[in-house]
């Protein structure tokens, strides 16, 4: 059973990290169209 809690553990903070990578790659997106 540990494993199972570890293992939805690691899956949720790989959700969030999904999430905080998503927004910084449309501010990037968003800072590198207005340079140009």
């Amino acid at each position: 059973m540990e494993a199972g809690k570890q293992l939805s553990a690691v899956s949720a903070e790989i959700d969030q990290l999904e999430e905080r990578w998503l927004e910084l790659s449309e501010q990037i997106e968003a800072l590198t169209t207005e340079t140009c």
